[in-house]
């Protein structure tokens, strides 16, 4: 029926647009009364106590209604989705000429489904079309979360004769010839199964609108009615399938099409992802399309009429993260439950289940407290345990409902002097997390004493045990730590601040130049005063006319001579054989994974005037705003440095440190990987600092007395080795003074075990000449001349 009557009017349909933008959305937002959404906007908030059994709007045969939504006393309607899970990696995630993209839906119970909305938040052309229909998963929800990792190439269906790769994504399609081709070699089967609603396989066409940060949101609605409501089973899981229309795909010589359409979408993990058929390929153009197993989610809702008994609603629980803290911890659930089939209300229990070894083994806390406010605690644990925890509810008939998992860690101070904060990792541990601070570091020639976090928003008991902190911001996955980082600077004049990470302003201010202003963390703190964003992202010509995104190349930097963190750069760049013609910033050839999550999205800055700040590197812009410059015409800051009045040394980096090389190619001949290097600004910070460098224990042999050796080899460039013996633990002050007796050089400030010891002086950023070298530990104290000749 759509086939016959809906498309000849197709050309009209596109001058217009099928949305209804509050007629049906979410009703349980923020845990929020539920509210109907009327026709002509009118809307009636529905009174809690109310649950639904008085009419709310009638038509002419006295029928409830919710906007085309017929309710009988009992029916209850909602709204799925997922935009609560939607914070950290937020993205503009989009699909091209006869892409696909679906997302799952599991029925919580017997459903009507009366309408889908699709957010839109991007588009190349205002006209381009899309479709929807609906398809039943013939995967189980673990199939659909554990089957395959994210990205996986799954296959497709044939379609011999089609013109596009002779392939298509579902089995009622109309272009169908053949059957399932597994591209995993695993022998998996579709994860889809027949359609639920489609026209003989044809979806619904529509013209989606851009949401404009409308409140509330603004989806593009589709109403079922067009043809029918399905109705589907407490667990079924419903794909809700859309499709560009557009007829050109992506091919090898073309692979940014101008028709690209935007959803918001989610790089979630923790829900397994979802799915993208790539009609023209999707990393080698024409030799992967099909079907792929993605870890993102797409901001798709689906409103319904729940018929059946429902499992208990767990509106929100305490989301716990990191601590130092070893006392027990407090979890409080809002928890509700309704019955639209009329049997037995409410919630019977409740309990907290958390682990302490990854969920081979659980504990269980019985929560306390009624309909909704539920509480209880976790049991204090010792520093180093990481806790999973979940909460779990059992409605009156017996229905279970269990929240998502959440991990947090209780850390352990050990270093006491430096703190480096992986903010938004995943994992302490691995790459590259472990090589932010050169190779010497990383290849275990140079050390220094530090603890890792990594474990969300960091506390100011944390913070308060240390002398510097290293925060290395991961793209938007983190966590903005401000005013406790203000709060521990502001304890002393002797804490420094290294921060360091792509899109730490943009993420913040929703991608929008922003000026920063006396009381902000931004302008008091990091000395800047102008941000703008993605400054990579703008187009650049490419080859035969063709334009690529910005954001898929490296972009050029240029270290500032005469600076503390430009010199070292510019001294290791004049030193490369062979030589290399420019230093680039490119994550995509240092941290991508393959799948092409890592993008190039850095910002530019301006520096407040006369606050002592530093520029130590530009960078070039590819454009700022709508404003597109051609190459070298617009340059930024993106690395400064300051100190602030107290005395607190502050450095900023808009970038990411470790992605600093020399070529987009990591396999020419000119390609040094700068970020992995003792010039970097990560650990040219820890010099600045003073962090005791490469302090390393030579043997197990207690000595007799204090001593400090002469330095080896003297006259030195730019390198050389000092060794110190110390009876007894003690306090330890190594540092380096030039000829004038200014203090250049902090090599060792902590609490040291007897022992033989050498300690590594790199000199590299400074002049030649004579140098004092000065020991303190204990009541001894000594000191020796070195020369630098360089």
């Amino acid at each position: 029926m759509l086939n016959k009557i809906l498309l000849p009017f197709l050309i009209l349909f596109l001058l217009s647009v099928f949305v209804k933008a509050q007629e049906v959305i979410e009703m349980k937002e923020n845990n929020a009364e539920k509210v109907y959404y009327l026709h002509n906007g009118k809307f009636t908030p529905k009174d809690v106590a109310d649950k639904y059994n008085k009419p709310h709007y009638k038509d002419n045969k006295n029928r409830n209604i919710f906007g085309d939504i017929y309710l009988s006393p009992d029916d209850l309607a909602d709204t799925l989705g997922y935009r609560q899970f939607f914070t950290g990696q937020n993205s503009n995630f989009g699909f091209f000429g006869q892409d696909r993209m679906v997302q799952w839906f599991q029925a919580p119970a017997e459903m009507r489904i009366v309408s889908v909305g699709m957010m839109c938040v991007a588009k190349d052309d205002t006209t381009t079309a899309t479709s929807v229909k609906l398809v039943k998963f013939a995967w189980t929800m673990d199939q659909i979360q554990n089957q395959v990792p994210f990205p996986t190439y799954l296959g497709y269906y044939e379609a011999a004769g089609n013109g596009y790769n002779d392939a298509t994504a579902y089995l009622n399609d109309p272009d169908i010839t053949g059957g399932w081709v597994d591209s995993t070699g695993l022998g998996l089967t579709s994860p889809f199964g027949d359609d639920l609603w489609s026209d003989g396989g044809v979806g619904y066409p529509f013209v989606p609108v851009i949401d404009e940060n409308t409140v509330p949101v603004d989806y593009n609605w589709v109403d079922m009615n067009i043809l029918f409501e399905p109705t589907v089973q407490r667990f079924d899981i419903i794909g809700v399938s859309t499709k560009n229309l557009d007829p050109t795909m992506v091919t090898a010589a073309q692979p940014n099409p101008p028709n690209r359409v935007g959803w918001f979408a989610n790089q979630n993990t923790g829900l397994g992802g979802t799915f993208k058929f790539y009609q023209g390929g999707r990393n080698d153009p024409p030799n992967d399309f099909g079907w792929w197993a993605r870890e993102f989610i797409w901001d798709y809702v689906m409103a319904v009429v729940l018929t059946g008994d429902t499992p208990p609603d767990i509106n929100s629980y305490t989301q716990l993260t990191g601590t130092i803290s070893t006392d027990p911890r407090t979890i409080d659930a809002n928890i509700t439950d309704e019955n639209p089939s009329g049997g037995p209300m409410g919630v019977d229990t409740a309990k907290i289940v958390y682990s302490t070894d990854g969920w081979v083994t659980t504990s269980e806390v019985i929560m306390t407290g009624t309909e909704p406010n539920f509480t209880g605690d976790i049991p204090g644990m010792p520093g180093g345990t990481e806790v999973s925890y979940r909460v779990e509810a059992v409605d009156l008939g017996g229905n279970v409902s269990t929240s998502l998992p959440v991990v947090y860690y209780v850390s352990e101070v050990v270093s006491g002097t430096n703190l480096v904060i992986l903010n938004g990792f995943d994992d302490p541990d691995g790459f590259p997390q472990d090589y932010y601070f050169g190779g010497n570091v990383q290849t275990g020639t140079t050390t220094f004493p530090h603890d890792v976090w990594s474990y969300g928003p960091v506390e100011s008991a944390l913070l308060d045990n240390y002398d510097n902190v290293f925060e290395i911001w991961n793209a938007d996955q983190g966590d903005y730590n401000k005013d406790v980082v203000r709060a521990w600077l502001e304890g002393a004049g002797n804490r420094n601040y290294f921060l360091a990470g792509q899109e730490y302003l943009g993420a913040n201010n929703s991608y929008t130049d922003s000026t920063y202003v006396v009381g902000d963390f931004e302008y008091d703190i990091l000395g800047i005063m102008q941000s703008y964003n993605d400054i990579t992202y703008y187009y650049r010509d490419g080859v035969g006319g063709n334009d690529t995104f910005g954001d898929s190349v490296g972009t050029r930097v240029f270290p500032l001579a005469g600076t503390l963190f430009g010199d070292p750069l510019i001294a290791l760049f004049g030193s490369l054989n062979p030589p290399a013609d420019s230093i680039v910033h490119n994550p995509l050839t240092i941290l991508d994974p393959g799948d092409g999550s890592e993008l190039n999205w850095q910002d530019g800055f301006d520096v407040v005037n006369g606050a002592g700040v530093t520029v130590d590197m530009n960078v070039r812009t590819k454009g700022i705003g709508e404003v597109r410059y051609p190459p070298d015409v617009q340059l930024l800051p993106t690395l400064a440095h300051r100190e602030l009045t107290a005395g607190n040394k502050i450095v900023f980096c808009a970038f990411d440190p470790l992605s600093l090389n020399t070529n987009d190619d990591s396999t020419a001949a000119n390609f040094n990987w700068m970020g992995f290097a003792n010039a970097s600004p990560t650990y040219q910070a820890l010099v600045w600092f003073g962090v005791a460098l490469g302090v390393e224990k030579e043997d197990n042999v207690i000595p007799e007395a204090y001593s400090l050796s002469q330095n080896y080899p003297n006259p030195f460039n730019p390198s050389t080795s000092i060794k110190f013996s110390i009876p007894e633990a003690t306090d330890v002050v190594l540092k380096v003074y030039d000829i004038l007796g200014s203090e250049v050089a902090v090599l060792v400030n902590d609490r040291i075990e007897a022992g033989n010891y050498t300690v590594d002086f790199d000199a590299s950023r400074f002049a030649s000449g004579m140098y004092i070298y000065s020991i303190k530990a204990g009541e001894y104290s000594s000191s020796k001349k070195m020369m630098l000749l360089k």
